[in-house]
């Protein structure tokens, strides 16, 4: 996988993604079977009427489980034996491989609270607090203090300060400009700034951007125009044991993922990196690059969204027939109640957040990686301009395909 870069952009962090041939097949391979088998009925409502699948799986990601078991059965079929032994020459490798299939399949259940739940932790131990967390405590600051007076960004300024010297990172903005820095060097910087400023040589007050570089200044500008969801990267201080690591019952400990970096399987042999003037490779994260993965593989299940208005609008249709032929069935409620405003709702409140996730990886650069939350603005926009009509027509479609049984 070579990820090419505009003039003068820095050559993107993937966290090993880029150099990581088995995760990259296994986000194909995950894409390929995340829906297979799909009965066009929500998990719920599986649920609901304790169907064979939803005993089967205890009501837990009922349909993603299914494409898992069905795509890891093709795939352990015996004709396929020398494939395998191809993919995964040490039994270490499948198992790795099996784990990320597992989470990016699973994590397309959005649907699922405790799912969904997992997913924003895990982001938080991979790259701390997104956005709207500190975006809703700087809110709460100036509406308690009642006045406009003080900038979004002029609170936010004194808040990672007393976050440093709490020893928060939840509203750091100095340690995005560089990641790897260990906390004690941005410590030392913070210092040597409030001496400068008591020296009279600070010139950050009149330009809150002068310092700023990177995913920090684009999460000062995103602050500078509150009110929009938007999301943003603080690598966290600590790890949290109960997340990271448990235990089984025989006291011994189960790391998920490896705290220690390693190099990439495709950089054995350096000479082809610099024969065809490749980037030097990249260490594997475990962590940060199974987050870029799920996202992407989240952002691939709804990717129409993220596309054009026309794809948007269609694929949007082919969902709201999908339900409405289940309602008529008596499999779940009637898509025509609220489409419009549930669109907008879920573009608001699932899909600019998780666009901006996807930027905020910076896996696809300070250049590529705003174009998904720009797409999903302008969506938007059209949907609340043409949506009643879109809906006007799909509901009269649904209606066609699948008439109420009274009209029988």
């Amino acid at each position: 996988m070579i990820v090419h870069v505009y003039p003068d952009e820095k050559p993107v962090h993937t966290y090993g993604f880029r150099d990581d041939p088995l995760m990259q097949f296994a986000m194909l391979f995950s894409a390929l079977i995340h829906d297979v088998d799909h009965r066009g009925i929500p998990n719920r409502q599986l649920a609901l009427e304790d169907e064979e699948l939803a005993i089967k799986y205890n009501d837990q990601s009922i349909a993603e489980n299914e494409s898992l078991f069905i795509g890891f059965s093709k795939l352990l079929n015996k004709k396929y034996g020398k494939f395998r032994s191809i993919i995964f020459p040490e039994r270490s490798d499948y198992r790795r491989f099996r784990m990320a299939c597992v989470n990016m399949v699973l994590t397309t259940d959005i649907a699922s609270p405790e799912r969904t739940q997992l997913g924003k932790t895990k982001w938080k131990e991979a790259f701390g607090d997104p956005y709207e967390t500190v975006e809703r405590k700087v809110m709460k600051e100036v509406q308690k203090r009642k006045s406009n007076s003080d900038s979004a960004e002029v609170i936010l300024d004194e808040m990672k300060i007393k976050s440093e010297q709490q020893d928060d990172s939840s509203v750091s903005l100095e340690s995005l400009a560089s990641q790897d820095e260990d906390d004690s060097n941005g410590r030392k910087r913070e210092s040597h700034r409030m001496k400068k400023k008591e020296n009279g040589s600070d010139t950050s007050s009149e330009d809150p951007e002068a310092n700023l570089s990177g995913k920090a200044l684009k999460f000062h500008r995103r602050l500078s125009q509150v009110g929009t969801n938007t999301s943003a990267i603080t690598p966290p201080r600590n790890k949290r044991l109960g997340f990271r690591r448990t235990m089984d019952l025989s006291g011994a400990s189960i790391e998920t993922y490896d705290a220690n970096k390693r190099c990439s399987a495709s950089s054995d042999d350096v000479s082809i990196l610099s024969m065809y003037e490749l980037p030097p490779p990249e260490e594997i994260d475990d962590m940060r690059e199974s987050v870029i993965m799920e996202t992407i593989i989240k952002s691939a299940d709804v990717a129409h969204n993220l596309q054009g208005f026309e794809q948007m609008a269609k694929w949007s249709d082919c969902l709201y027939l999908e339900l409405r032929k289940a309602f008529i069935e008596e499999k779940g409620d009637d898509p025509m109640n609220g489409w419009f405003n549930n669109q907008i709702g879920f573009l608001d409140f699932y899909l600019l957040p998780l666009a901006r996730m996807l930027d905020d990886t910076g896996a696809f650069g300070d250049t590529r990686g705003g174009v998904f939350a720009a797409m999903v603005e302008r969506n938007r926009k059209r949907w609340t301009r043409e949506g009643i009509g879109v809906t006007m027509k799909v509901i009269m479609e649904g209606n066609k395909q699948y008439p109420d049984k009274d009209d029988d």
